[in-house]
């Protein structure tokens, strides 16, 4: 189950996040997990922005896991974005750094009208 959230601040500013809850089986026994995250967004024009996001896993059973990470994203159009992104672990069982790069896309109208 997830719950987004987002409110604009003005002047190019957001914040958002989601909160979720999952029920993943890990060694035959269902582990409740709450994972809040939380994002601030800068628009620096139409296509661009940048952001920085905290994000964490919190398990009934096991340790924590924090996450922060930094990036920006570009809008090639309406429907295609690339983004590229670092960040780093806050708890020991998460990667002390990574970076990533990713492309999206959204299909409209797939069921017709």
């Amino acid at each position: 189950m997830k719950v987004p959230w987002s409110r604009e601040l003005g002047n190019g500013w957001s914040i958002g996040g989601m909160a979720s809850i999952f029920w993943p089986t890990e060694e035959g026994k269902r582990n409740l997990t709450w994972e809040p995250t939380f994002v601030l967004q800068r628009d620096l024009s139409r296509s661009f922005d940048v952001f920085a996001e905290y994000g964490g896993d919190y398990p009934q059973r096991g340790g924590a896991k924090q996450t922060i990470h930094f990036g920006t994203a570009y809008r090639i159009n309406s429907t295609n974005q690339i983004d590229f992104h670092f960040g780093f672990g806050l708890s020991p069982s998460t990667p002390q750094r990574f970076f990533a790069a990713g492309y999206s896309f959204r299909i409209d109208r797939l069921w017709g009208k």
